[in-house]
């Protein structure tokens, strides 16, 4: 499920980047049990680590679309950052429940940082965005990521031969997770 919507607005980003990643994903769990190797690979961000929204987070856990969408005025700097964060939470707290690592069905995130992109063309097209990228989400790499950067861990977890990790948000970015939360979150 790969939902990553960026824009000035709010309740745009809200609707697809978390709620239409959840309704996909439960949307397809009666195909996933008719699978021999059911796997969930889900697109988090590295910006689930940047700042966020506590109650917008709180809201999207909760189910609360209405509420959550009521939050993006107050919630627009970091509403990008908030779904994403929330995502790997659901991800975390779902991925473990009776019907789905229950029911053989493995669900897993991706953290990927700045991958080049149409979303983030614009940004990268001038000095001054990449000079935000890199102080925003630092990388200790030559270059920003292309998308052929990311796949093989994505292939990776939606395979057969990802049978043994459940829940986790592994972050793909270059070292901006590393960078900015050092050896504090291992």
């Amino acid at each position: 499920a790969c939902a990553g919507l960026a824009t000035a607005e709010a309740a745009a980003v809200i609707a697809v980047n978390y709620f239409g990643t959840v309704a996909i994903i439960d949307g397809l769990h009666t195909a996933l049990l008719a699978s021999d190797a059911p796997r969930v690979a889900v697109i988090s961000s590295s910006a689930s680590i940047l700042p966020s929204h506590d109650p917008l987070v709180d809201a999207c856990l909760s189910g609360d679309e209405a509420a959550a969408l009521a939050l993006a005025d107050e919630s627009q700097m970091a509403a990008y950052s908030s779904t994403k964060l929330a995502i790997s939470r659901w991800v975390r707290r779902t991925s473990v429940l009776p019907q789905w690592a229950g029911r053989g069905i493995l669900m897993n995130a991706i953290a990927p940082g700045t991958v080049r992109t149409p979303m983030t063309a614009s940004i990268l097209a001038s000095a001054d965005g990449r000079a935000m990228l890199s102080q925003a989400t630092p990388i200790v790499v030559e270059d920003f990521a292309q998308p052929e950067d990311i796949a093989p861990l994505l292939a990776f977890l939606a395979s057969p031969d990802c049978h043994y990790i459940i829940g986790q948000t592994i972050f793909i970015d270059g070292g901006t997770e590393v960078l900015l939360r050092g050896d504090a979150h291992i």
